[in-house]
């Protein structure tokens, strides 16, 4: 009996330093430093190429260490896609490119390239064979996501076989996602048992097994780094005990010759373990904040295409492109993934990046154009400024991306969790799917606060997933208008209004100009709200100041607070240095709470910031066919606190 062992870890970009020292004082370090001491002991390893990166500019000694057990036989270098993609998800030429760049790096790094790879979060998709091929990869080291469903394995279930597809081949090492899933959380003597039983039960004489680095971190986090070298010591001896010889993958492809053989697509993942037939694109439907991030990148990838003349600078675009697509950027995974708003925050840095490089010196002008980025036949209207890009949504005629340029900020990068994933824990507010954006209609009967009232029909018509008319576009103005007819259900109301916006944008700056006409035969009095959902880095005074300025007058305003009779808004993002300022011509009312979600990682619970909540409210007693009209602008600059107090005067555009 022949077994395979290989441990694997990735980080996405934007992963706290701590995080990587944890993992290398608590995992890697131990483990190498172990292998070291016994020259009969090998395993094959897969890091992302982030890691390998981080390794190299503050440990050096430790890819020396790596290189030294290479030579010695010990260890053999697992490749695949360098940011850890899903390469379900990104563009085909960037799936060899993420191979390519990992192989390179360790070709040069360690002085022999990868013949195996494993696949990102083991998304497996049948296309792959190519990919994998073109990149000189001769075997694939994969989870099967039927396993847990055999109640009997076939005959030579975890044999090597071969894979073929368009004429090109690959050979796929099965691992076994039950036992592997099981290691560091099961004492050696059951994992070799239950190994000895899989294999003969299925009539194999070789497994893999993958097991995750963040498995082992976790099961030994409340013990000392000299259990889990005790533990993996045993496990060892046992396996020897019982005449199991531990087998670099490198050596077991030759068992696949005359085994052809399909690994269906499918998703291994501990969100998919209740419904193992679902498609990884389901993600995308699950999380819209997903959804906008795969639509933006492939909006961005065509833009990149289109840079001709400078070829360092549609490289380096390219780059860019490559750092925003990190798998756990797209979906929740143990360290939670996608409920980060940290990670997302680095993704969008990329992404705008990746655009300010598409801008040509000299060249390039700012522009308003309609393109329909999420694929639904409707046309979204992007504007290209100096300082700032906004994408305006036709549903709810509402702002659904806010990036400003000099900080490669996505303000508009609000997020609400799903609550039957395993990773939210908290209370679900939202509605499943649904998208948080500004410059959103609500018409209230009385003001409220919390980001779950206005789903309350009782007292709320929220027009946020309404779906406006366009009235006015005009590139050369740079404006874009939308208008809506709407009743509004609400106790003593019951009035049909007419709704008209029209955008205008500025260097670093959207203005709404609003008309509401009361189209009814009675008065109507109802609170207009436009709610504001931003997201910086975190809530808190330490992170955001937010305070009202009206002259020589400054109010300041906490988290889930309200100030009354505002003309200007100052909101200091304290990490970014940067101000947002909100600004009417009518004054408001101004209600602010906060979002998060409390999330259950490998680590346990935590709370998670997600985004912030500003609604403006306007009082409207309007007369029968009487119109109310009013101008709402954001602006935002870049602010350092000096210049900041030096400016408090300014207060309106």
């Amino acid at each position: 009996m022949n077994i395979g062992i290989c441990l694997y870890h990735s980080k996405p970009l934007g992963t706290p330093k701590e995080d990587y020292e944890y993992a290398l004082y608590h995992c890697y370090r131990p483990i190498l430093t172990y292998l070291y001491t016994k020259e009969q002991v090998n395993l094959s390893l897969h890091l992302s190429g982030n890691i390998f990166e981080w390794l190299e500019a503050t440990y050096p000694e430790i890819n020396m260490l790596i290189l030294d057990l290479i030579k010695r036989g010990q260890i053999e270098l697992i490749g695949g896609g360098y940011y850890d993609p899903p390469f379900a998800f990104i563009p085909v030429k960037d799936r060899s490119t993420h191979i390519e760049k990992l192989n390179t790096y360790l070709r040069k790094r360690f002085g022999k390239k990868p013949k195996g790879a494993v696949i990102p979060e083991h998304v497996w998709q049948p296309h792959l064979v190519t990919t994998l091929n073109s990149c000189d990869i001769a075997y694939v080291i994969s989870f099967d996501p039927d396993e847990p469903n055999k109640q009997k394995r076939p005959s030579g279930w975890y044999e090597p076989y071969t894979m073929i597809d368009n004429g090109k081949q690959i050979t796929v090492l099965p691992a076994s996602s039950v036992i592997s899933d099981a290691v560091a959380g099961t004492h050696p003597e059951e994992t070799v048992s239950r190994i000895i039983h899989e294999l003969n039960a299925s009539e194999s004489s070789s497994m893999m097994l993958l097991v995750s680095a963040d498995d082992l971190i976790s099961s030994f986090m409340l013990a000392d780094i000299g259990s889990m070298i005790e533990f993996i010591d045993e496990l060892f001896t046992l396996l020897k005990q019982h005449g199991i010889q531990l087998k670099l993958p490198g050596s077991m492809i030759h068992r696949s010759r005359g085994r052809i053989s399909y690994l269906p697509g499918g998703w291994y993942h501990p969100l998919m373990i209740h419904d193992r037939s679902a498609d990884i694109h389901d993600m995308l439907l699950r999380y819209p904040e997903s959804f906008r991030a795969y639509c933006r990148l492939h909006y961005l990838h065509r833009l990149v295409s289109g840079v001709k003349k400078d070829k360092a600078r549609k490289k380096s675009a390219d780059q860019e492109l490559l750092k925003a697509q990190s798998s756990l950027y797209f979906w929740p995974g143990r360290c939670g993934g996608i409920y980060r708003n940290s990670l997302r925050k680095r993704q969008y840095s990329h992404l705008i990046e990746a655009e300010k490089m598409t801008r040509e010196r000299g060249v390039f002008v700012t522009a308003l154009n309609n393109y329909d980025i999420d694929y639904d036949g409707i046309d979204e209207y992007v504007y290209r400024g100096k300082h700032i890009t906004v994408m305006i949504d036709r549903t709810g005629a509402s702002v659904g991306e806010l990036d400003y340029l000099v900080t490669s900020w996505n303000y508009q990068d609000t997020f609400t969790g799903c609550g039957d994933d395993g990773c939210m824990v908290s209370p679900v507010i939202y509605p499943a799917s649904s998208k948080q954006h500004s410059f959103t209609d609500l018409f209230f009967q009385e003001p409220a606060k919390n980001p779950g009232d206005k789903f309350h029909r009782e007292n709320c018509r929220s027009l946020e997933g309404e779906l406006y008319k366009l009235t006015s576009f005009s590139k050369e103005s740079k404006i874009v208008g939308f208008a809506r007819e709407e009743s509004l259900p609400l106790p003593g109301c019951g009035r049909r209004i007419h709704i008209d916006k029209q955008y205008r944008f500025k260097s670093n700056s959207v203005e709404v100009d609003y008309l509401i006409t009361n189209q009814d035969d009675e008065p109507l009095s109802v609170y207009f709200c436009s709610e504001m959902n931003l997201s910086f880095y975190c809530d808190g005074p330490e992170f955001l100041e937010i305070s009202s300025i009206d002259s020589s007058n400054i109010k300041m305003l906490g988290d889930a607070e309200s100030l009354e009779d505002v003309r200007y808004l100052r909101i200091y993002d304290v990490i970014n240095s940067t101000q947002v300022g909100l600004y009417s011509k009518q004054r408001f009312l101004v209600m602010n709470s906060s979002y998060s979600t409390t999330i259950t990682t490998s680590y346990g619970e935590e709370e998670v910031y997600q985004h912030s909540v500003f609604r403006l409210f306007w009082k409207l007693d309007l007369p029968p066919r009487e119109t109310w009209g009013n101008t709402l602008g954001l602006r935002i600059e870049k602010r350092n606190k000096n210049r900041r107090k030096k400016n408090d005067r300014r207060t309106e555009a």
